[in-house]
């Protein structure tokens, strides 16, 4: 992906290897430099944790050196402090694209920026991530829902009955659970989900994530109720996807 695909969204997120002195994946540590290289704090804006431990890895990844003073803090002690969360939401509306580094690894799972993610999502701002190798997680911190604790249920049984007893099992409990299936069932996926909840009277706090073609430019991301979902996804679209059901039940 290039460049202005990331610049076309409001936050991403930034996947940051455990090794201090490794590159990022695929060819983040390029876009990265392209970016930081040709515009300037009045269109980008990078949020690390603390600054100490940024210094290192932003000089080994050979970027540029002077927005070590352009950095803003985004970390435990400020994560759901109203006032910066406001700010940083000022920011992005007004065209502004915030790039969260993690200290170490992703970004959100048991680290600073599920209620940005989240802020996003309730502020209708465009949210993604550089690339990330694992699709379950990827899916999850980009849907801003509840990541501890979460269940990643995996695939649905084909057989009837089991099928049915694991979406009662998948749609009764209060835990965020991560779903998967195969491209060509995503329109027979979100029907049973959406008959079972009719039937069952499924509460309307409850919400969804559905994450397809995710890092790719083709990527679209949808969270709402199922109506909403369901309305958005053309019956007979086929694509690689990630769902996701909240924790609030």
């Amino acid at each position: 992906m290039r460049s202005d695909f990331f610049l076309k969204h409001s936050l991403v997120l930034v996947p940051t290897p455990i090794g201090s002195d490794v590159l990022l994946n695929g060819s983040g540590q390029s876009i990265l430099l392209e970016i930081f290289s040709n515009f300037g704090a009045d269109r980008v804006i990078p949020l690390v944790e603390e600054a100490k431990n940024s210094r290192s890895r932003w000089s080994s990844w050979g970027l540029p050196k002077h927005w070590m003073n352009e950095w803003e803090l985004h970390n435990e002690h400020n994560q759901q402090d109203p006032a910066h969360l406001k700010s940083l939401v000022e920011k992005m509306k007004q065209g502004k694209t915030l790039f969260l580094f993690s200290d170490a690894g992703l970004p959100c799972l048991s680290d600073p920026g599920r209620f940005l993610v989240n802020a996003c999502w309730e502020n209708q701002l465009k949210v993604t991530s550089l690339y990330f190798d694992n699709s379950s997680l990827l899916a999850l911190v980009l849907s801003g829902f509840q990541t501890a604790p979460h269940l990643f249920y995996g695939f649905l049984p084909r057989e009837e009955f089991a099928r049915k007893a694991a979406l009662k099992e998948v749609m009764d409990n209060k835990i965020t659970t991560i779903l998967m299936e195969t491209p060509y069932r995503l329109s027979k996926f979100l029907k049973e989900l959406k008959d079972y909840s009719a039937e069952k009277s499924l509460s309307k706090g409850v919400k969804f994530f559905l994450g397809l073609n995710l890092n790719q430019t083709d990527e679209q991301l949808y969270r709402g109720n199922l109506d909403y979902i369901m309305q958005k996804v053309p019956t007979d679209l086929k694509a690689p996807f990630i769902f996701i059901k909240s924790s609030e039940n």
